[in-house]
């Protein structure tokens, strides 16, 4: 009896020579308890082949690579060629002429292996589709390398977005570059988004441009990665993207978002995973206007390493949903934004805000903003805030940390660090830590008449003016800071010492 093995660990089979010999199929000479659904079998001139059905005697294999008589030389299921960059179907499963049709046969073909996940690998050469391209939920989609492998979508126009791939349910998508085509004027209907976000989702090792450098001018929102619909979605994962704008010259009014993923859904679901930026960054040339590089209101929250330059603001959590129970806040870290150039002289580096309502005393845990450096415009007024955030409408916000913020350059009063606590009765920070900021602007706790903060720790910052406004705010601790104008401080049973004023 033939012996099950496992190649790029995938249970595969030995070689047979035949259909009819392929294991648990009916009259085969291999019947073994041990075949599992997806195993793999190579047939000798046939192609692989994967166990569909496992039954004894009665299993069933689906062809997933033909190559009529060459060997098992694939690491993918399914491998897309480009017809224009000279393959032929001699190294390749499915042929692309250069339109996208290859690729969305191939989505298809992995797509009817459900739920077997499918490697799908897209040979390099400039493919230039005339519809979305779907790849099918839990497939590992593959380029051959920035640069190298180049996928542009349709021009969107009222009856046609301009999205170059939207993927299904933990889809991963990899090593390739991703245009959105600039549309004609007046087609801004379906102009945004070059790339759709569904839930699970890895999009990793990617080149994604807003523009193709057509002449045609862009007078509509554009997005790198867009969702917005409902559920609240997690599991999302970027890493080593870099999202970028091709040329100012035909954005037109248009505000361009690197990742922009928001729930439209009433009440908040936590995620069971957190939605993760890890390593990426959103470029817009000098002299653009209003932008920003992340955009969620999903508090489950992680950016770690995001480079944002070209725009007013890097990264916003902007929660505003019904939020009942106890939830994680966002946490992120190591954030460079650079202002310099932008049109825009209002903005921020990072804002947190939450708004929602719930029916019991919600609580959002654990948020932490550091090693934030933002660069301010020359020019740049108060508008250009380092960190803005704030908390109402009956919620709590439960040990918050601010620490190591800076803002470099512009005037007096840049870099401004705000947190609010809104006047609604029940609204509430608790443990706040903001220390080691740096910044010519002012650092604020404000505090509404029906709100509270309790245990405030304001320590080791250096910055214009210092405040701690409002009789609600007790216990506060204002300790070690570097003030050059005025500290103010109307909260009760304050502890306030080694402060450095004037």
């Amino acid at each position: 009896m033939a012996l099950r093995q496992k190649v790029n660990n995938v249970p595969r089979w030995p070689a047979v020579a035949s259909t009819a010999n392929l294991p648990n199929v009916a009259g085969s000479p291999t019947q073994s308890s041990y075949l599992e659904v997806s195993d793999e079998c190579w047939v000798t001139g046939g192609g692989l082949y994967v166990c569909t059905v496992a039954t004894l005697g009665a299993a069933t294999w689906v062809l997933v690579v033909s190559t009529a008589g060459a060997q098992d030389k694939y690491e993918a299921a399914i491998i897309v060629g480009n017809a224009l960059a000279g393959d032929t179907a001699a190294n390749c499963t499915h042929l692309d002429p250069g339109d996208g049709t290859g690729i969305a046969a191939a989505f298809a073909a992995a797509l009817a292996l459900s739920p077997l996940l499918v490697d799908i690998d897209i040979r390099r050469g400039t493919y230039t589709s005339g519809v979305t391209l779907n790849p099918p939920p839990g497939c590992n989609v593959r380029g051959a390398g920035i640069g190298r492998t180049i996928l542009k979508g349709p021009i969107a126009t009222a009856a046609q977005a301009g999205t170059v791939l939207d993927p299904g349910a933990d889809a991963t998508l990899s090593d390739m570059t991703v245009i959105v085509r600039d549309p004609a004027s007046g087609n801004t209907a379906n102009a945004r988004g070059a790339i759709g976000i569904s839930a699970g989702c890895t999009y990793r090792d990617l080149d994604v441009v807003l523009g193709d450098n057509s002449g045609a001018t862009v007078d509509a929102t554009k997005i790198c990665f867009s969702y917005q619909g409902s559920p609240v979605i997690g599991g999302v994962t970027w890493e080593n993207v870099s999202m970028r704008v091709a040329n100012l010259t035909t954005f037109g009014v248009g505000v361009p978002y690197g990742i922009f993923l928001y729930s439209v859904a009433a009440a908040y679901t936590e995620p069971s995973a957190p939605n993760v930026v890890r390593n990426c960054s959103f470029v817009v040339p000098t002299g653009g206007a209003a932008g920003v590089g992340f955009v969620s209101n999903v508090y489950a929250t992680v950016i770690r390493s995001f480079r944002v330059s070209g725009t007013n603001s890097a990264c916003n959590v902007a929660g505003t949903q019904t939020v009942t129970g106890t939830v994680r806040g966002p946490l992120i870290d190591d954030v460079d934004h650079d202002m310099r150039g932008t049109l825009s002289t209002s903005g921020y580096a990072v804002s947190v805000s939450a708004s929602g309502v719930g029916a019991s005393t919600p609580t959002i845990l654990g948020t932490r903003i550091s090693r934030v450096r933002a660069i301010a415009s020359p020019t740049a007024t108060t508008g250009h805030a380092l960190f803005t955030g704030s908390v109402g409408s009956g919620l709590t916000m439960q040990d918050l940390l601010l620490s190591d913020l800076r803002m470099s350059n512009g005037g007096a009063g840049v870099g401004n660090v705000t947190m609010t606590v809104a006047n609604t009765a029940g609204t509430n920070i608790e443990g706040l830590t903001i220390k080691g900021v740096y910044t010519k602007g002012d650092v604020t706790l404000t505090v509404g008449a029906a709100g509270a903060t309790t245990s405030a720790t304001l320590n080791n910052n250096t910055c214009r003016n210092l405040s701690v406004s409002g009789a609600t705010a007790s216990k506060s601790t204002v300790v070690g800071n570097r003030i050059t104008g005025t500290y103010t401080d109307t909260g009760t049973s304050t502890q306030a010492g080694l402060n450095n004023i004037g």
